[in-house]
């Protein structure tokens, strides 16, 4: 009787036992299941939140680059359109230039044929010479000849690009330097450059009327159409009166009466 008794005790308690950690474990997985679930609807909550969040970043730095580009377009189109007006306003000052009357400009400029030796003895006047004042050929030996004072030109020590003067009571008469020795051909830059300190002493000087032949085209061999457009531009703004002599006959002889003649005007 008594060993039944002990085995119905330990039948009960190991029942008693068996519910209570059924109900135990149950209750702790019920736990841990809702706790899962709360984290999961948390984390997409938060997975929501970031996504809006990008969502809203995204949104802004599309705007920030339209906007950006907006600007861009807007600045280009402004400048395209400054330079079209600015285009439009040298087209307009071109041809409002290429309206004005020729007399406006300070520089009278002409070509005539005749004797350059015969203009006015009031008329300064110009020609090409080399470094070494030689004057042996062409026109340059009846300037020579009519003027002298070959010492005086060659103690002002002038040298390429710049011109010799010789100071007579009513005109000068200069001496292009345009290249170092008689036999040289000169360029149109030192060309260029002597008649730049041509205008320069003349317009110191207030020189008002120069006679000139076509300087650098004869034995120099330069092209007379360049460099009548040389002389027009570098005295375009000057007061002044330059005369082109084309001589197209024989030179006078030098010596005898006509030299007296020369050396009388050389005077004047």
């Amino acid at each position: 009787m008594l060993v039944k008794a002990n085995a119905v005790l330990y039948l009960n308690c190991g029942l008693f036992f068996f519910s209570f950690f059924t109900l135990y474990f149950r209750s702790l997985f019920l736990n841990i299941h809702q706790l899962f679930k709360t984290n999961e609807v948390k984390l997409k909550m938060s997975d929501s939140n970031v996504s809006d969040t990008v969502d809203k970043d995204v949104a802004v730095g599309s705007d920030e680059d339209q906007h950006l580009d907006q600007e861009v377009e807007s600045s280009v189109a402004v400048e395209a359109a400054a330079a079209i007006d600015d285009a439009e306003k040298s087209k307009v000052a071109v041809a409002d230039r290429s309206k004005e009357p020729l007399d406006k400009l300070l520089l009278r400029y002409q070509e005539v044929e005749g004797d350059l030796f015969l203009c006015p003895s009031t008329s300064s006047l110009a020609h090409c010479v080399s470094k070494d004042l030689c004057m042996s050929k062409g026109i340059a030996t009846f300037f020579k000849t009519n003027f002298g004072r070959v010492n005086e030109l060659k103690s002002q020590a002038k040298t390429v690009g710049e011109c010799a003067v010789l100071q007579f009571p009513s005109r000068y008469i200069y001496y292009l330097i345009t290249k170092r020795v008689y036999s040289h051909k000169p360029t149109y830059v030192d060309l260029e450059a002597s008649l730049i300190h041509m205008r320069e002493h003349c317009q110191a000087n207030g020189v008002k009327e120069l006679s000139i032949p076509q300087i650098g085209c004869g034995l120099d061999r330069l092209v007379w159409s360049r460099v009548s457009a040389m002389i027009q531009e570098i005295f375009a703004n000057v007061d002044i009166s330059i005369t082109v002599y084309i001589f197209r006959k024989q030179m006078p002889q030098v010596g005898g009466r006509g030299r007296r003649n020369w050396h009388a005007k050389a005077k004047n």
